[in-house]
Parts: structure tokens; sequence; C-alpha cells
């Protein structure tokens, strides 16, 4: 992808509050804030940042420079997330915009297309970006469980075999190996530097 990030960011930032919002709970100027937050949030100026943090959860951008789960089960798609915004932050980027205006995505191969219920929610402890962005990702592999902002360990929880099927879905040119079984939870960096280093095997 030949845009950059600032470019996607700028573009994004110009165009008016969509009528009505494919995502009730956000608006455009929080979502462009936390992107920029995310990227360049040594850029912000004062009074954006004042911004940014006077919408619930959103100075959760400025704290941490990568996806963030909260208290929530959502670290698989969280490493993910992290994984493609060191890959491939434009693809990153143009997927959180075309979620945001269109409701869903395409990252490779991978196909978001989250459900209104979920569309109409927030959580409680996490950024508007990392709700519709890991959010989508959880719900697409459930077929028990909606994702919505009550939803529970069961329903947000991703085995090691979703975390292979979202790699070769988003890098569909590359080979994984799983390494990993469920052991149980650890660390939220042990848990990416697992992703990177036990997942991302050629074969």
């Amino acid at each position: 992808m030949n845009t950059n990030k600032q470019t996607i960011l700028e573009r994004f930032a110009e165009k008016p509050e969509p009528s009505p919002r494919v995502w009730e709970r956000y608006s455009r100027e929080q979502v462009a804030l936390e992107m920029q937050a995310r990227f360049y949030r040594q850029g912000l100026s004062r009074e954006e940042a004042d911004r940014l943090r006077s919408y619930p959860y959103a100075g959760t951008t400025l704290s941490y420079p990568f996806s963030n789960q909260g208290v929530t089960e959502l670290c698989g798609p969280a490493a993910i997330a992290y994984d493609l915004m060191l890959t491939d932050p434009a693809a990153y980027l143009s997927a959180l915009v075309a979620l945001y205006e269109e409701g869903e995505c395409s990252i490779g191969d991978l196909r978001l297309h989250p459900r209104e219920e979920l569309k109409g929610s927030s959580r409680e402890g996490i950024s508007g970006i990392d709700w519709m962005f890991l959010g989508a990702m959880r719900e697409g592999r459930n077929v028990l469980f909606g994702v919505d902002g009550k939803a529970g360990p069961l329903a947000l929880f991703s085995p090691p075999k979703d975390m292979l099927y979202w790699l070769r879905s988003i890098y569909p040119h590359e080979r994984f190996v799983q390494r990993l079984s469920f052991v149980g939870w650890g660390s939220e960096r042990a848990h990416r530097r697992a992703i990177i280093e036990a997942l991302r095997k050629p074969t």
C-alpha cells in the first residue's frame, strides 16, 4: 500500500461526521484522535490531548502505543493487531477507517463484518478503535456467542487455533505453524512474544 500513515489520518479527520453513525458510541473526532495518539502521540497538541481524554477510555491510546484489551480476554486479537501494526501500519489504519465508516473491512483474506449489537456498544476500559477492531475480530470467529459491551469471558477468549487462523488470513502468502497449546493465560507481553516468536515460524 503506497498511502502512508499520515495521509490516511489526515484524510479521515477531514471528512464530516457520518449521519447516522455506523458505530453509534464513537464520533469521528474521537476515532481520529485515538489513531493519531497511537502513531503520532508526540505530535498531539495539548488541546488535542485534552479533547482525547474527554472521551471515555480514549486516553488509553496515549498510555499504550499498541492495541490494548483492558481487563477483558481479548488478548488474542490484541496480539494479532499488534503484529499487524508493526508489519503493515497503513493496512491497520485503513482497516480501522473502513470499519468505522462502512461497518466492515478486509485485511488480506480476513473479512470483518460485525453485527449491529457490537456496532451499537462500547466496552469499559477499552478505547474506541480497540473495541471496534478487537471485538470484530473475536466476533467473526464465534459460533455460539455474540460480542457486545457485556460479553463475558467465553465470548471473548481466543484459543491458539483462532490466532493461527487470523495470521494465515491476514498474511495469506506466508506460512505459519502452531507451536502453542492452551495452558492458561500468561502476561500481555509474554502473550505477544509467543505469537510473534512461536506462531510466526515457517514450516
